[in-house]
């Protein structure tokens, strides 16, 4: 009879491999073990100051009420797919501060869109920390009126994403993500076309 002894490494409590930092092996694990995405993804906001999010939640698929309408992919385009999104609560839509929840889907975890850890916390802290700091700080940024005329609730998200995107590239000069940083900056190249069109057709 064949056993399969193979469990994740942080279970059984071995020491780091080597040439690997904490951080590292963290993220390696966690993409391996999605019951471990949860605590990994908190621990990387708190230890960043990311204050402004509530709660996080890693997901194992992605909720049909995530998946941007035709419409809206075509008005902001992404060099990526959706991976992550922030959430501000019912005060939000009020006009008042509140604490974000940030969602973190099985993409985030793949290597085709952050190929190491100071990709993924560019995006994570860069891009959703800015989110989350908005619904706090200024939520008329970030809002989303359902009622709210179509063009200008198209025209607000892609504001605010084109802001979370620069807030990103900034972000990027604490990092070490070359690559990442020319896919960034492609992203946003295209997110400021899309609005200039919008603006003036």
């Amino acid at each position: 009879m064949v056993t399969n002894n193979h469990t994740n490494p942080l279970k059984r409590g071995n020491s780091l491999p080597h040439m690997l930092s904490n951080d590292d092996y963290r993220h390696t694990v966690a993409k391996e073990d999605p019951e471990l995405r949860q605590a990994f993804c908190t621990g990387v906001l708190r230890e960043r100051g990311a204050e402004y999010a509530d709660a996080i939640g890693c997901l194992r698929y992605v909720p049909d009420r995530f998946v941007p309408d035709g419409n809206l992919s075509i008005l902001v385009p992404r060099v990526q797919p959706t991976y992550m999104k922030t959430s501000g609560g019912l005060l939000s839509k009020f006009n008042l501060g509140t604490r974000a929840t940030v969602t973190v889907f099985p993409e985030a975890f793949d290597l085709r869109h952050h190929a190491n850890l100071d990709d993924f916390v560019v995006s994570l802290v860069g891009h959703e920390g800015w989110y989350a700091r908005s619904f706090f700080d200024d939520p008329e940024l970030v809002r989303d009126f359902n009622w709210e005329v179509e063009h200008k609730r198209r025209n607000r998200k892609l504001r605010a994403e084109v802001l979370a995107t620069k807030n990103q590239r900034a972000y990027l000069t604490t990092r070490n993500s070359p690559s990442y940083a020319h896919k960034v900056q492609e992203n946003l190249i295209r997110l400021e076309v899309t609005l200039l069109h919008i603006r003036f057709p």
